[in-house]
């Protein structure tokens, strides 16, 4: 059981709402993966600046929380370094990066659904 100093009151997480949050990501996974289009790599990198943002604000709401904000904020900051550096297969290392964080936030759903 999460001690009730850890659980978040805000926390209400529809089955259906966050398979679509999941599909989301994996699709953005792909597309960062096999679509090219223009200003890819700025859209990509302001896309995870915005991330990094809104989950440094959420960290700062409930920084006792048992969801592991910094995990998502480490990798979206590094994926945006890879759309700012540009470095060769940038765009590979950014789409495994996403398919991380989605198969480490099934360990979440699993910790929220099972033991709150």
């Amino acid at each position: 059981m999460i001690p009730n100093h850890l659980k978040d009151p805000a926390l209400k997480i529809s089955p259906s709402l966050y398979t679509v949050c999941i599909l989301l990501r994996i699709s953005l996974a792909f597309l960062v993966f096999f679509v090219m289009f223009p200003y890819k790599h700025t859209i990509v990198f302001f896309f995870a600046l915005s991330i990094v943002a809104f989950f440094l604000y959420k960290q700062s709401i409930n920084p006792r929380s048992w969801k592991n904000y910094v995990r998502t904020i480490m990798l979206y900051s590094v994926i945006a370094v890879l759309g700012y550096l540009r470095p060769p297969r940038w765009e590979q290392y950014a789409g495994v990066l996403i398919l991380v964080d989605v198969a480490m936030g099934q360990q979440t759903w699993y910790i929220a659904k099972t033991y709150l």
